[in-house]
């Protein structure tokens, strides 16, 4: 492997693309701790504060459909930047929040703006990185990721604990003008193929079609899909079912995200190891298993009306586990054969990926939370369908390639 790319070292690459792309990660976590405290502040039901989860996730997902095709055109950078502006304005509205609605209003503008560090990061990686060693660095980078992510509920819990909720959104604003400056000052351009033409309704039309008619990018956006949907239900239960369940404080409530990094950084090293000795196709089958089995355990709990945080946590780290084996390497699956699309076809499978996780987490959040059956029947439910999709949809059509 080359240690130079696109005239700076691929280590300081990697750097752009962690630091950058967790802008989206860390603003989904940072404020779970926060979200009983928020309940209590507006004097408003758990469902309505639950929704904001749903509406930062609905503008994340709908705004890759455009900034993936803008990427094409007018590259990566730029793409960022206009992000991040956007990020901004929606951070601003959640930290003089008057309602519940101006908070939604604000995750949903979060969502839109935090959406193009994701797609725009993602298509370097693909500008820069091809077949295996794209997996492998998709994998390296999943790690550092989940430290971010796991350690933003975690900062987010001394906040909730010392300060308040809207301390939260002060820190991304401060994260997001250090972001901001790294993109202005230090990030290179990596979109080798700038296209006109991308924006263009008509063509923009024909490149999604041409994508999704795909067959491997279909079965592997659902896999991937599947696993980030189990991630954010267990994201919009567990603030609730922790805290006012079981009686965690929001301190502790923010430490237990170390169990879910720990899942992920583990099974994404292991990932990246095995990947040169083993066919992707058995790693994902593993991981999706992993899903499966864990779903059916802590529904096996729930039938049996035990309710307590390993029941709960070892389950949820089976399924984080699993996702490990997934991600990164269904990416690669669904990408690979878009090289002139790759904004576009990473944009589509974000999000299609996290439009699943939208439905998944809307779900949740209308279900009672008396115990953990909605959870555990969402992880068996999305075993299943990431299984057969897996098999159906792309082990099948790479077979017959």
């Amino acid at each position: 492997m080359s240690t130079q790319i696109h005239g700076i070292s691929i280590v300081k690459i990697l750097f752009f693309m962690l630091f950058i792309g967790a802008v989206g990660q860390i603003s989904a976590d940072i404020y779970l701790p926060s979200l009983p405290a928020i309940t209590v502040y507006f004097n408003t039901d758990n469902t309505t504060i639950q929704f904001s989860i749903a509406a930062y996730m609905f503008g994340f997902a709908v705004a890759q459909l455009l900034y993936g095709p803008i990427s094409d055109r007018f590259g990566r950078r730029l793409c960022i930047l206009w992000g991040l502006v956007v990020f901004m304005m929606g951070t601003i509205i959640c930290v003089f929040a008057i309602s519940p609605m101006f908070l939604i209003v604000g995750r949903l503008i979060q969502g839109f703006g935090s959406s193009a560090c994701v797609v725009s990061t993602r298509a370097i990686g693909r500008d820069s990185f091809k077949g295996k060693q794209l997996a492998k660095i998709s994998s390296l980078l999943m790690i550092g990721y989940t430290l971010l992510m796991s350690s933003s509920p975690i900062i987010g819990g001394y906040i909730e604990h010392y300060l308040n909720w809207r301390v939260n959104f002060m820190f991304l604003l401060i994260y997001a003008i250090m972001a901001f400056i790294c993109a202005w000052f230090f990030l290179p351009e990596t979109n080798r193929f700038l296209n006109s033409h991308a924006t263009k309704p008509k063509v923009l039309f024909q490149n999604y079609v041409h994508i999704i008619s795909n067959k491997v990018f279909l079965g592997s956006v659902i896999c991937a899909g599947i696993c980030y949907a189990g991630i954010i239900s267990y994201l919009t239960a567990a603030p609730f079912l922790m805290q006012k369940i079981i009686g965690l404080s929001p301190l502790q409530f923010g430490w237990l995200s170390c169990v879910t990094a720990a899942a992920f950084i583990s099974s994404g090293y292991i990932n990246s190891k095995l990947i040169s000795y083993f066919d992707i196709k058995i790693l994902v089958y593993v991981g999706l298993t992993c899903a499966l089995i864990a779903g059916s355990i802590m529904l096996l709990f729930a039938m049996l009306h035990i309710i307590n945080i390993l029941v709960i946590m070892v389950p949820v780290f089976i399924f984080v586990f699993g996702c490990g084996f997934v991600f990164g390497n269904v990416y690669m699956y669904a990408v690979t054969p878009f090289a002139k699309m790759a904004g576009a076809s990473g944009a589509l499978f974000g999000c299609l990926q996290i439009g699943l996780a939208v439905v998944a987490s809307s779900v949740i959040a209308v279900l009672p939370e008396t115990s953990q059956i909605p959870l555990a029947g969402m992880f068996v439910a999305l075993g299943l369908i990431g299984l057969l999709s897996f098999r159906f949809l792309v082990s099948r059509n790479l077979e017959s390639e």
